[in-house]
């Protein structure tokens, strides 16, 4: 498959996901576009100011244990994040070419055991493709990682769109976030309610 029939299956989701930025609906035609590209298994953002010391979630989605997501996002915030191998590499990237995001692929082998143990065997993830983006208007910046739970991790086919498709990926997000800031705010009020929840239940 060319990078020309991705544009062709990508074009409509693309459209209908660029009308729904700013509202309820974009989340499901956000996922319908991504099914497009790769098959993601689970979905996370995470949103960094200057200070690193206090990131929120954007987005927690696993597909088959939506809950499960939501446990892991608010794991994640409690300083492991500070742990993740890519972030603060992905992050420098991204620092030294603001314009352009910054992305790679990471295996579940080469994590240490416990953060393998916590974010990788427990949802059976095998492998996350992650990008760091600026946002130019806030200056923050957005950690974009997307899952795969299957024996064989992505393809060589899906690995080429996700980088090819990386800085439309993160300037829809990017875009949505900042309409929420303006005043919708829709999916941070799920995730609050949502994660509250989640944090109850969360099993080590």
């Amino acid at each position: 498959m060319t990078a020309d029939t991705l544009f062709d299956q990508i074009n409509l989701p693309m459209a209908a996901t660029i009308e729904a930025i700013g509202y309820e609906r974009f989340y499901p035609r956000f996922f319908s576009l991504m099914s497009k590209i790769a098959r993601i298994d689970q979905y996370m953002v995470f949103e960094f100011c200057d200070s690193w010391d206090s990131p929120r979630c954007r987005l927690a989605h696993n597909i088959q244990r939506p809950e499960l997501g939501l446990q892991l996002a608010s794991l994640y915030m409690e300083g492991n994040y500070l742990n993740d191998p890519l972030l603060a590499k992905l992050a420098a990237e991204a620092a030294e070419h603001p314009t352009q995001p910054a992305c790679e692929l990471l295996l579940r082998k080469t994590l240490s055991p416990v953060y393998r143990r916590r974010f990788y065997n427990v949802p059976d993830i095998q492998e996350k493709f992650a990008i760091a983006a600026n946002d130019e208007e806030s200056g923050r910046l957005y950690y974009i990682n997307f899952y795969r739970s299957a024996e064989a991790g992505f393809n060589a086919q899906e690995i080429t769109f996700l980088e090819q498709s990386s800085a439309l990926i993160s300037s829809l997000l990017l875009r949505h976030f900042r309409e929420e800031r303006q005043g919708r705010g829709v999916q941070n009020t799920y995730w609050r309610r949502a994660s509250q929840n989640a944090r109850r239940r969360f099993v080590n």
